[in-house]
This record gives structure tokens, sequence and C-alpha cells, in this order.
């Protein structure tokens, strides 16, 4: 994918962007791919090389991803945090992560 920057923001916001740690781990699709348009993922896959995205289309991306790390760093003893889960199913190893697990039976007023 080439990436661009036409708005000429920071070059540290550039890199924050370039740099995204995201990784579905070693499977052939994560359950947000799973629950993609099937033909938007093979034209993705199919011309990746020839994809532009700038910058700027990234930022809130990029807000979720500081939102999810202060929310990490709470240290909720009760709580898993972005743990990634992977299952084989039909021959396709499939992962998917979930932001938050609590640990903790929650009870519930009726």
């Amino acid at each position: 994918m080439i990436l661009t920057n036409r708005l000429g923001l920071p070059r540290s916001i550039e890199n924050a962007v370039r740099n995204d740690p995201y990784s579905r781990g070693n499977a052939d699709i994560s359950v947000t791919g799973l629950i993609g348009p099937p033909r938007k993922r093979q034209l993705e896959i199919q011309f990746f090389d020839q994809i532009t995205e700038d910058v700027s289309e990234r930022i809130w991306a990029l807000w979720g991803q500081i939102g999810h790390g202060i929310l990490e760093r709470a240290g909720d003893g009760d709580a898993i945090h972005e743990k990634r889960l992977f299952i084989e199913r039909y021959g396709w190893i499939i992962s998917g992560s979930f932001d938050r697990y609590c640990l903790e039976e929650i009870e519930v007023e009726e």
C-alpha cells in the first residue's frame, strides 16, 4: 500500500501511522476481515501495491489506538485486555482480539 501525506501532517503523526503495530498474527483472516465484503478483500489483496491511502484518512484509527493504550494501562486485575485468540475452521486459521474481557461476574440489578 502506498501511504501519502498530502496535507503535510507532522512527521511524528506520519510515522505513528506508518508504524501501526496491528497484526492478525499467524492467521489467514481476522474476524473483522470475515465480516467485511469478500469482493473488497479480494481486490485489496490483488491490488495492494497500487492502493493509495493518505495519513489523514487514518487519524481516527490512530486515536482509537491511543484510547486502547490508555485503558490497557489502567491495570484492571479483574480483566484481560487486548488478547488475540485463534481457531481453525474449514482449513482456515481465524484470529480475533477482544478489547477487554472481565474475569469477575457482574451483578445486574433487575
